[in-house]
């Protein structure tokens, strides 16, 4: 298995400057690392062959492009009640498609773009989900992109927390490509037994992320990673583990106890 690591975007608020961003790139690659996932902010203002260069560069891999910046900064989802809103998220969502096009990733994640019951009921917000993601795997297709369905837990969405939500969505959509992302943190919280989950999710099954149980960089909670991965390996899983973690005690130190901690178990 190889490993990634999830950052923001160079026009995010997050960093100060790109020599800032270039530094946590550089550290990345120096970790030995294989690959990279971006959180963006502001998609149109990003740019591509910048980020490009800089992936080549350092010899990484660019893996996958969330969407979920579109619900944390702007509010939109494709659960939505109200069609306009609905439609700029799907819009938006098109666009996280193109990047990650351009950038050669493989994937483009459906987490909390999904939102929260808005003056609807469960069952009308799932169907606009439904419905949206019949509409963006048909336009991901043309770009040879996989949507990746994450179940999320409760507290951050109201819609799919659990594998088995998830396999029952892909099932009624039926296209091959969207599939499964599982999420160590998420799992943590919704999952009654993981090693069941990891086995159920393992048909559908195209990328994982990693997270402590407090959302650290493995190694720094209670999550048995050891068992995790082993279960891993059984269902014949042989692709990239994606570390998504808060940047604590820094950034610095969680890209490095990341890497350092999951390389000591593969």
């Amino acid at each position: 298995m190889k490993i990634d690591f999830y950052i923001h975007t160079p026009e995010s608020p997050f960093w100060k400057n790109k020599e800032d961003f270039e530094k946590i790139i550089n550290l990345i690659s120096l970790c030995e690392y294989n690959g990279i996932e971006f959180f963006p902010y502001y998609i149109k203002k990003i740019d591509v062959n910048y980020i490009k260069k800089l992936i080549q560069d350092n010899k990484l891999e660019a893996i996958c492009v969330a969407s979920g910046f579109l619900n944390t900064y702007y509010g939109l989802s494709i659960s939505h009640p109200n069609e306009y809103i609905r439609r700029l998220a799907i819009e938006n969502l098109k666009e996280c498609i193109i990047f990650a096009s351009k950038i050669n990733a493989k994937y483009v994640s459906i987490g909390l773009i999904r939102g929260k019951i808005i003056h609807s009921s469960f069952e009308d917000g799932l169907k606009n989900i439904i419905k949206s993601l019949i509409e963006c795997g048909k336009y991901a297709e043309e770009y040879n992109i996989s949507l990746l369905i994450e179940p999320e837990n409760r507290y951050e969405t109201s819609y799919i927390h659990t594998v088995q939500d998830g396999i029952k969505i892909l099932e009624e959509i039926g296209m091959g490509n969207l599939g499964l992302m599982i999420d160590t943190y998420h799992m943590n919280i919704e999952e009654p037994n993981i090693e069941k989950a990891v086995k159920n999710a393992s048909k559908k099954l195209l990328h994982v992320h990693l997270a402590d149980n407090n959302r650290l960089a493995p190694g720094m909670g209670h999550f048995d990673f050891k068992s995790f991965i082993k279960c891993l390996k059984e269902v014949g899983y042989d692709s990239f583990l994606g570390i998504e973690v808060d940047p604590l005690p820094s950034l610095d130190i969680a890209i490095k106890n990341g890497i350092k901690f999951i390389k000591s178990i593969l």
